[in-house]
């Protein structure tokens, strides 16, 4: 679930906190071809979104989207790892590894970007 962090910005910036899904009966996935952006946000450990922070974690994006277990990891580790003190160009590179991950597990129903 997402951590507050204490070294976020507090002005100018919204900040998402993760709402878990208890019920794959009351969640609604994306309509087909939906676009799905790859994008890190202050609070949200699940860097996917549409409409909004689409999941609050990696098993949600299991259980919920169907994505494998090592992808959903390393989309959680990426999100709460995006603003770090890596450079740029590192985040972005891996940013695009994960994208050809999603577009290989579920390319033939959504459109994934990355959004820096």
């Amino acid at each position: 679930m997402a951590k507050h962090d204490e070294h976020a910005p507090t002005e100018g910036y919204v900040s998402y906190e993760a709402v878990g899904h208890e019920s794959a009966d009351t969640w609604e996935p994306p309509p087909a071809g939906s676009l799905i952006k790859l994008m890190g946000d202050y609070g949200a450990d699940m860097p996917l979104w549409h409409d909004g922070l689409l999941l609050a974690d990696a098993d949600e994006g299991v259980r919920l989207l169907g994505l494998s277990q090592g992808l959903a990891l390393a989309l959680e580790d990426w999100g709460r790892r995006w603003d770090g003190p890596q450079d740029h160009a590192q985040r972005d590179a891996e940013a695009e590894m994960l994208l050809a991950r999603l577009r290989s597990e579920l390319g033939d129903r959504y459109d994934f970007r990355y959004h820096p």
